[in-house]
C-alpha cells in the first residue's frame, strides 16, 4: 500500500512538474515575443504640425518625428569626454523645435508685457570672458539689455538664467491649449542636431554652418583655441545668419550656448529629469562664438552647477509637445 501511494505521489508530481515547464516554455516565448516588439520604438499618432508659426513673437517651429538614435559618442571620436558615454539607445517621441534661437526682439517683447526682471537685473552682474586673466568673471552692469557688445533685435539674447528662459517658455505656454511649449531636454536636443547633421568636407567648412572662435575672434582673444577659418563674427550673430542643417534648423552648433530642461546626470541614470531647484546642475548644448571646435561636436555635453548662472554666451531655444 505504502509503495501503491508512493508512485501514486510520484506521478502527480512528475505530472505537475511537467505541466509547469509547458506553461513555463508559453509564458516564456509571449513574454520574449513583448521583449522583441519593446526593442523598436513605435512611432507615436501624429498630432503636431510638419511646422508651425508661433502667433506672439513670430517663431518658427519645425516638426522631429518620433524615432531612434544614439546618445553619446563613440569611444574613437576626436574631443570625446567621458561623459559622453556610454553610447545609449534612446527613443524620441514626436516634438517641434523653433529653426533658431530665441531673439533679443522675443524676450523684449515678453518683458514689455510681464515687466519681467531677469536674474542678472536682479543680482547687477553677469560672466563674461576677459582676455586679459584668461578667466570668466562677474561684470556689473551687464544682462540682456547690455550684452557688452553690440547686438540688433536679431541676435540671439544672452545673459539669461535658466530660470530666465523658463519665465519665457512659460509665458507663451499659458496662450496655447493643446500644445506645451518648454525648454527642450538633452535627449530632444541631441536628437534634433543629429538628425540634421550635415558631414563637412573639411574643417574650414565649420564656418558656413557655425559661428564659433574662429580667425575673426584671433585679435580679441589671442588666447583661444580656433578653428581655421572665418566667420565674420568676434561675439553673437544674428540668427539665420549661416546655413541650416537638413532639418532647417540654425545654429545647432555655434552662436550660444542653449539651455536644456535635463539635469546633468550619466545617461543612464538621467532619464531625461527636468530641472527642478537652484542648485541643480543643468545641462547646455551646443557650444557658441567662444567654443573650440570640440566642444561643436552634437555629443558634446557642458554643464552649469546652477539654473541661476548666466552668461553673454548663453541663449536658448524652444521646442513644443502634445499636450495629451
Amino acid at each position: 500500500m505504502k509503495n501503491n501511494k508512493f508512485n501514486k505521489k510520484s506521478i502527480l508530481y512528475i505530472l505537475i512538474i511537467l505541466i509547469f515547464i509547458v506553461y513555463s516554455r508559453v509564458f516564456f516565448v509571449v513574454f520574449s515575443d513583448k521583449e522583441v516588439s519593446g526593442n523598436t520604438c513605435l512611432k507615436k499618432q501624429t498630432k503636431l504640425n510638419k511646422v508651425f508659426v508661433e502667433k506672439t513673437t513670430g517663431l518658427k517651429f519645425v516638426r522631429m518625428d518620433s524615432g531612434e538614435f544614439y546618445m553619446g559618442s563613440p569611444e574613437s571620436e576626436d574631443g570625446r569626454k567621458s561623459d559622453e558615454g556610454p553610447l545609449t539607445r534612446v527613443c524620441i517621441n514626436e516634438f517641434m523645435i523653433s529653426e533658431s534661437e530665441t531673439r533679443v526682439k522675443d524676450f523684449s517683447l515678453f518683458v514689455s508685457q510681464t515687466n519681467y526682471i531677469t536674474t542678472a537685473e536682479k543680482e547687477g552682474f553677469s560672466y563674461i570672458y576677459s582676455p586679459l586673466t584668461g578667466r570668466w568673471e562677474k561684470k556689473t552692469g551687464v544682462s540682456w539689455k547690455k550684452p557688452g557688445f553690440e547686438q540688433t533685435e536679431d541676435h540671439p539674447v544672452v545673459h539669461l538664467s535658466f530660470f530666465d528662459a523658463m519665465e519665457f517658455a512659460n509665458w507663451l505656454d499659458q496662450k496655447y491649449k493643446q500644445i506645451k511649449i518648454g525648454l527642450p531636454s538633452e535627449h530632444q536636443w541631441e536628437y534634433a542636431a543629429k538628425k540634421g547633421y550635415i558631414e563637412l568636407k573639411n574643417k574650414e567648412e565649420i564656418c558656413l554652418y557655425s559661428n564659433s572662435a574662429d580667425l575673426s575672434a584671433k585679435g580679441n582673444f589671442p588666447g583661444w583655441k580656433i578653428s581655421s577659418c572665418e566667420d565674420g563674427f568676434v561675439f553673437t550673430a544674428p540668427v539665420k545668419s549661416f546655413n541650416p542643417d537638413t532639418n532647417g534648423l540654425y545654429d545647432m552648433a555655434g552662436n550660444v550656448w542653449e539651455w536644456c530642461d535635463s539635469e546633468y546626470k550619466p545617461y543612464i541614470s538621467s532619464q531625461n529629469l527636468s530641472v527642478y531647484g537652484k542648485k541643480k546642475s543643468v545641462v547646455i548644448k551646443g557650444g557658441s562664438f567662444y567654443s573650440k571646435p570640440e566642444f561643436l561636436r552634437f555629443s558634446a555635453r557642458e554643464h552649469l552647477n546652477s539654473g541661476k548662472k548666466r552668461a553673454y554666451d548663453l541663449g536658448f531655444r524652444l521646442v513644443i509637445t502634445g499636450n495629451d
